[in-house]
């Protein structure tokens, strides 16, 4: 029986919906102006949106703990901490947006360092997701080859 591609979107999306409702929460603070009622720098604001988002990875996984497999749970737990952990650096470094405070070479150097420190936790990341879509292929196959 073939799925339509619509079909096939739907289904795929619909295993992430709680990650999906913590990025709408996200984009709704990200749009939503925080410093009319607290005081905030415009980088701690994109700090709490970050952090949402990698909240709902929490929260779909604790969901769906027992339908994952080894590596969808470790793509989740990876992705969770790595948007937590920018959210965070963020919300704890106001002076990363120039026009906030004078850029010192202490803070130039900080910025490189958080700069290489994200793109090695960013490739964890994509490499724990490239290994659970392997996974998965290797589910459809195997089902494929029991239904034959």
């Amino acid at each position: 029986m073939k799925v339509s591609p619509i079909k096939k979107v739907y289904m795929s999306l619909a295993r992430h919906y709680i990650v999906l409702g913590g990025g709408l929460i996200g984009l709704a603070l990200l749009f939503y102006p925080l410093q009319k009622h607290m005081a905030l720098g415009r980088f701690q604001h994109y700090g709490i949106a970050i952090s949402c988002f990698g909240i709902g990875y929490f929260f779909q996984t604790l969901v769906s703990w027992k339908r994952l497999g080894k590596w969808g749970r470790v793509s989740y737990i990876t992705s969770f901490t790595f948007f937590v952990l920018v959210g965070l650096a963020f919300y704890m470094n106001p002076w990363l947006d120039y026009r906030v405070s004078i850029q010192t070479s202490e803070n130039e150097a900080t910025k490189g360092i958080l700069i290489v420190c994200y793109l090695f936790c960013s490739l964890a990341v994509v490499a724990s997701w490239v290994k659970w879509i392997l996974e998965e292929h290797k589910k459809e196959e195997v089902q494929a080859e029991n239904n034959v």
